[in-house]
């Protein structure tokens, strides 16, 4: 069996981060997904798709770092549903994405991730073997960072799809 699902959006929200009565770190934001398809009369819509995304742990904590409202994403994990019954004793659903993969898309997410990454932990390279190789500086993975373009909301077009 197989419960594995991949999507790139747009989150809808700043970050929610929570604790479990066990004290396991539990961070949700929803995503935004959308696609464009033709219609019956020939006419072009778009249709957006909301996803509750859930973080755990670690992931949790790199989400509290770097998810920022409008921003690009890229989350790889799993589908849970659940369902209960509310006080007044009707039945609720809901679908959850537990992540398991987050990568952030929009530049400024990224930057925001180098920098929370050397803010908890700074880089340092010892001088004891001049030979080694050293591990990068703050300053050249901010460069790097300022190398990347900003993604194209269209990137693909519609005559560039074979079907």
């Amino acid at each position: 069996m197989f419960n594995r699902v991949i999507l790139i959006g747009r989150a809808g929200q700043d970050i929610d981060v929570r604790f479990t009565p066990g004290g396991t770190k539990v961070a949700k934001f929803s995503l935004a997904t959308s696609r464009s398809y033709m219609d019956a009369q020939g006419n072009w819509q778009e249709k957006t798709e909301w996803h509750n995304i859930a973080l755990w742990g670690r992931l949790a904590d790199k989400g509290e770092r770097v998810v920022r409202k409008g921003n690009l994403y890229f989350v790889e994990g799993s589908i849970e549903y659940s369902s209960w019954e509310d006080s007044s004793g009707n039945k609720r659903y809901k679908t959850e994405i537990k992540a398991l993969t987050l990568i952030p898309l929009t530049p400024k997410s990224a930057e925001s991730m180098a920098t929370s990454m050397s803010a908890g932990a700074p880089v340092t390279v010892e001088q004891s073997d001049s030979s080694a190789p050293t591990q990068p500086q703050v300053e050249d993975i901010t460069e790097e960072l300022d190398k990347i373009e900003e993604p194209q909301d269209d990137f693909i077009d519609d005559d560039d799809v074979p079907f």
